[in-house]
């Protein structure tokens, strides 16, 4: 892992880090991304509900794929044809919003993620690209104008459940 800024103006790069960042070692990206809530916190019952919530839908293995989804055509426009790649984007897109550190480590989609993004690298004739020693994936959705995810949508959901005396 090196310091590095990835430049936010080209989406090719930012799917060319994500792929990257895929290929390093599962704890790696684990510290990388920043801590992942396990099975054991979401079903604690002693943890608020809006905050186990928060943790399961904001973390960064949950908003992976929504910076995959928001950046693939990039890709597409850049490495056309790339069947690898596609069949990646395809997988991120089904894999759903959330995800505990159990799913991100053990899951077959998870790993075959993995398997598909250093396949596709090598499809395109691509080294690794630098991968940042901190990523934040929700900076990457604020840019397109969709993100801000972690602060807008907890807070609402915060609001809507207080309001229903649930939080």
């Amino acid at each position: 892992m090196t310091e590095y800024t990835i430049e936010l103006d080209c989406p090719a790069d930012i799917i060319w880090m994500c792929l990257s960042f895929l290929t390093l070692d599962i704890e790696s990206q684990v510290e990388i991304i920043g801590p992942l809530p396990t099975q054991a916190v979401l079903e604690d019952s002693t943890i608020c509900l809006a905050a186990r919530e928060y943790e399961y839908e904001f973390n960064g293995a949950s908003l992976f794929p929504c910076v995959i989804g928001e950046f693939e055509v990039g890709w597409v426009d850049s490495f056309y044809p790339c069947p690898l790649a596609v069949e990646l984007f395809a997988l991120a897109g089904s894999m759903g919003p959330s995800h505990t550190y159990e799913s991100f480590v053990d899951s077959d989609k998870w790993h075959k993620l993995r398997r598909l993004a250093k396949e596709a690298l090598a499809e395109a004739g691509l080294p690794l690209h630098p991968v940042p020693a901190k990523i934040d994936f929700d900076d990457f959705l604020e840019i397109t104008g969709r993100g801000g995810y972690r602060g807008q949508d907890f807070l609402m959901k915060l609001i809507r459940r207080r309001s229903r005396g649930k939080a």
